[in-house]
Formats: structure tokens, sequence, C-alpha cells
């Protein structure tokens, strides 16, 4: 349990934090709260909430606090405190994955997601517990001490219970049979929050008045363009046949061989309580495990190396092909990096914005095309002649708009360079609201 602390004890905790900021977020319990952010590490964040009750309800709830065990898979609580009228605590800063999945979520991230959550299920179904209608808000992002990115489930003591019945197991939606695999219904809810993260946002229109549509539900899985052992799993996971699906613990175990076989980025799941020192960690051997390692090295937390300095020129920059740049380059490797303008051999724009290491990266690039094509419809989106929106690595990714040479045009979600979820495609004298994967339209709302 993170450490019970006295007045004196937080005011010496938050030295490191800036003046904090109100903050609000309906899914926690709690009507009072603000972020402090570390003056080190500005992504490094945490949430200070008072809860106010009764004498009575308020030593329950410290009584349960007291007791409660800390779990790297949940919302760790830092520190404390109590004067039996409310309860004071510092927790992690909780990102939810409703809110950003929106802009950019890679495969890599979307399996990350996976095994942080497919750990946590396994954990709880050791423990002969299910979670019950796993979804976007209930999953959160949360940055940690040791700086680095880790998905976390709401913990009930922390957070609203949060119901999206558009992430049912068809079992549970449509009350086919009285009795079934609660586990394995949980593991149906995370394989559509998959879905969801990847770029398919409305899972709504899978669950029809006749049944669930597994066959949209397989072409939407087809043309992700998973890597094998990914679209495997997934699939599996999101079987018609619920006996068929793998629950929560051989689902974790899968994607623990399927990330040490193809040498994926192991799982963070090491807990540290943030206590004003560098805390190094110990790598768990298993997935499943905390492990809590302090450590006292005689710099301060968070500390960052300094980054090398690095000369921006302004000017032009001529290509090998007749392209050409005018704006901010680094003047050693010769990169765009800044706010500039790339143009073509004729003096036609192609990108302007903002670079980072040569490529367009921000939330409002432009680009065009010289190639584009007069007759395009909603069915496919590749033809574009211009773009404007967020671009991230220079692919598309997040929110943007489309135009056409025909004026048509288009508004919708990108996800790595082409568009991939919800949008509205705009004729000169009507409109198509619907859903698009990589590039081509598959359903209307």
């Amino acid at each position: 349990m993170g450490q019970a602390c006295t007045s004196a004890d937080i005011a010496a905790f938050t030295e490191d934090f800036r003046p904090p900021y109100p903050y609000r977020n309906e899914a926690l319990k709690f009507s009072e709260m603000e972020v402090y952010e570390h003056t080190g590490d500005p992504q490094f964040k945490l949430v200070r909430a008072k809860l106010y009750d009764s004498y009575f309800r308020i030593r329950d709830q410290l009584e349960y606090l007291v007791k409660r065990d800390q779990d790297p898979f949940n919302i760790v609580i830092h520190k404390y405190d109590s004067d039996f009228i409310s309860i004071n605590m510092f927790f992690d800063f909780p990102i939810r994955l409703e809110d950003f999945v929106s802009t950019k979520l890679t495969i890599p991230e979307v399996w990350s997601m996976l095994g942080y959550v497919s750990a946590a299920l396994a954990k709880l179904q050791q423990q002969k517990q299910h979670y019950n209608n796993i979804n976007p808000k209930g999953i959160f992002r949360v940055y940690t001490i040791e700086q680095q990115y880790v998905y976390k489930l709401a913990d009930p003591f922390l957070f609203h219970n949060q119901i999206m019945k558009s992430f049912y197991s068809p079992i549970m939606y449509y009350k086919t049979h009285p009795e079934h695999d609660l586990f394995k219904s949980d593991t149906f809810s995370l394989g559509l929050v998959c879905v969801y993260s990847l770029g398919f946002k409305k899972t709504e229109i899978l669950f029809k008045q006749d049944g669930f549509d597994f066959e949209l539900l397989d072409d939407i899985i087809t043309r992700f363009k998973l890597p094998l052992y990914f679209d495997r799993l997934l699939r599996s996971m999101l079987e018609a046949d619920e006996y068929g699906r793998p629950d929560p613990i051989q689902l974790s175990i899968s994607v623990s061989n399927y990330t040490k076989a193809y040498k994926l980025p192991e799982l963070k799941t090491v807990m540290v309580v943030y206590n004003k020192q560098i805390l190094k960690t110990a790598q768990s051997p298993d997935a499943t495990e905390s492990i809590i390692d302090i450590r006292t090295p005689d710099n301060k937390v968070l500390e960052q190396p300094k980054a090398p300095r690095v000369e921006i020129l302004q000017g032009h920059l001529p290509y090998t092909n007749g392209c050409y740049y005018v704006g901010s380059y680094n003047a050693k490797t010769k990169k765009r990096e800044g706010r500039g303008i790339f143009f073509s051999k004729e003096g036609n724009k192609l990108i302007q914005g903002t670079f980072l290491n040569d490529l367009p990266e921000g939330d409002e690039i432009e680009m065009w095309r010289e190639d584009a094509l007069d007759d395009t419809t909603h069915v496919d989106l590749s033809n574009w002649e211009y773009f404007k929106g967020e671009v991230a690595k220079g692919m598309k990714q997040g929110k943007g708009e489309l135009r056409f040479k025909n004026q048509n045009y288009f508004r919708g979600t990108f996800i790595d360079d082409a568009v991939c979820g919800s949008g509205v495609y705009y004729y000169q004298s009507h409109s198509v609201e619907g859903i698009w994967m990589n590039d081509k339209f598959i359903a209307e709302h």
C-alpha cells in the first residue's frame, strides 16, 4: 500500500512538483482533485484527490485502504493521509484509452495494451474474479516513474463502474443463454477494445438487431493487415463460439509466448512508489508478478541527460531530383527541422508545416499531390489531392481533412497514413457518414 503520512510529509512530498492545477475526471470518485507535474519530467504527473464523507464511512474506507494490495496493473496510490472526515491521496495520473486513442495508436502500442490488460485479467481470474465489461473507459495509460507508458485497469476503489454495451460479448448483449463463461466474455470485450484501438471506433454497428455481425468483424480485422501472430490471436479472442476463445490466463500466456518468439518489447511490470529518489527497478521474469525494488543512488529522481546542441539554419535546401525546401534545417545533417515548405521541381508546394528529423510532424500539416485524378467517390479515398491535419513521422495520424480534384472532401480519422475509422465524405449535393479502413469504405452509419 502507499505510505500513510502527515500534512508535513505531504508538503515535503510535493517539493519536486510544480504548483498544482485543477483536474476533472467524471470516472473518478472524487469531487476535489488537482494535478501535480514533476519539475524534472513534466510527463510524470500525480493526481491529488480528496474524498469527503461521514466519520463511519471514511473509517471503513481508510480500513480498506490500509489493507489494499498495490498491484502494478492497477492505478498505484503513492501517499495518503486522513483526518477521519476526509481521505487525501496521491495516485497515478490516468489517461483514459477513450480520450487519447483517437489520435494515434500503432500496432505495437495495441499489442502492448493487450499484454498489460490480459495480464491484469489473468491475475483476477487466478483470484476467481472477472472484470465484467472491459471497455475504453476502464483502461488507462499511465506514465510511470521509470519514464515509460504502461496500461492499467480502473480500480473500483478509485473509479465509478463504466459500462459500454457496445463492448459486451454477444452472449451477454443478446442474453441468448443464462449461463456462460464470464472470463471468456472478458476476453471477447478486450478483443473489441483492440479493434477499437486499431481504428474501428463504431463497435455498436456490429450489434445488429438479428445478431452480431461476425462477417463484418472478420472483414475489419483483415483490413488491419496485422502481423500473423496478432491477427491469429485477435481472431481467437473474437470467436463466435465462446468456448473456442482463450480465457484471460491462456490469453496472457499466448501474448507472452508470442512476445518472446518474435522478440517484441517485454512488459515492464515493476511497481514503484514515488519517494523523492531515483527508484531503480528489476524486470519481473513473470509478466503477472509485481516487484517492488526501492534503492537510493546519489542522483535526484528523473534527472535526464542534456540534449546535444543542434544548430538550426534558415534558408534554401536543394535536392538532387530538382525539388527544394525553404525553411529551418539542421546545419550538420542537412535534414529538415522546424517550420518550412517543401516544393516540387516545378515550384509547386508539396508539404507545408513543421518537420522533425526530416519528416513532417505536427497538428496542422498541409500536403499536396500532383498525380491526383478527377474521378473520386467515397468508396476509395486514396486518390486525394490535398490533406490538412495531424501527422506523425511523415504519416497521417489522427484527425484530418482530404480534398479531391472534383471538389469533394472528407473529414475523419487517419491511422498509419490511411483513413481508418469514422468520417464523413461530402459530395456537392449530399454527404456519406460511415466507417473506412485503409482508405476503403466499409459501412455506412
